[in-house]
């Protein structure tokens, strides 16, 4: 088995960690479980097992830094450099806590652990030999919600679903209640095709409606992008 016991919680069972990270077919590095079932399917798809990066548990705080386990084991080198870029990696290198313990990783107490200030006390810049003579490209793509600058659109997409989330949920719900709420049209919204639900919580685009805020605003993303395509979506599109 692949799964890692660091030791017992505080109930006395066993502690496993759950993921390690794996290189896909297209080189980029990614994270996946480390069950053997898992393995396998991957495996099948040509990715490769970063083993000597160990496994990890995936807590809540990861999905914000998902390599920052991988950096702390020394594995900066294993991105391509074309996702160091796309993660603007090369304007604003991440740092790493010197605590050496992943965040939900079961220290001595076992407890999993969690960072606090200390941690961070001289924490280290992480550094990309992949950068070495390559000519850093000027940031000329501006993050919508504050001052910061990236290379790429990837790089701001990433910089706003890890740093404002909120705000972009927030503005996403704003803008589907200005095209259309509790069954009050838009100004040239269409009326709702056959098949599609009509809930009180309308969307201006496309005229479909919803039971509550959350389902308008999960749709909002998927109506905006097939408006931009010029498409319209489909029904079963609209329900997920």
């Amino acid at each position: 088995m692949v799964l890692g016991i660091l030791g017992l919680g505080p109930d006395g069972g066993a502690i496993h960690d759950t993921h390690m990270y794996w290189r896909k077919d297209d080189g980029r590095v990614t994270v996946s479980y480390a069950d053997d079932m898992t393995q396998l399917r991957n495996l099948k798809n040509q990715w490769i097992p970063l083993h000597e990066y160990g496994t990890f548990q995936l807590a809540a705080y990861f999905p914000d830094h998902p390599f920052e386990t991988l950096f702390m084991r020394n594995g900066a080198g294993e991105l391509p450099l074309e996702q160091i870029l796309e993660q603007g990696f090369d304007h604003s290198p991440p740092k790493v806590p010197t605590c050496g313990l992943a965040a939900g990783q079961r220290g001595p107490t076992g407890y999993a652990h969690a960072h606090s200030a200390p941690c961070w006390t001289k924490a280290k810049v992480v550094k990309f030999p992949q950068l070495k003579g390559t000519q850093v490209a000027a940031a000329a793509h501006h993050c919508q919600f504050c001052s910061g600058t990236y290379p790429t659109e990837a790089a701001v997409d990433q910089h706003v679903q890890v740093m404002h989330i909120d705000r972009l949920q927030a503005r996403d719900f704003r803008d589907a209640i200005t095209s259309g709420f509790a069954g009050v049209r838009g100004a040239g919204a269409p009326p709702r095709p056959n098949g599609y639900s009509s809930g009180d919580y309308v969307c201006g685009r496309c005229g479909d409606g919803f039971a509550a805020p959350v389902e308008l605003t999960r749709h909002l993303k998927a109506c905006r992008a097939n408006d931009d395509n010029g498409d319209t979506p489909a029904a079963d599109e609209l329900e997920n």
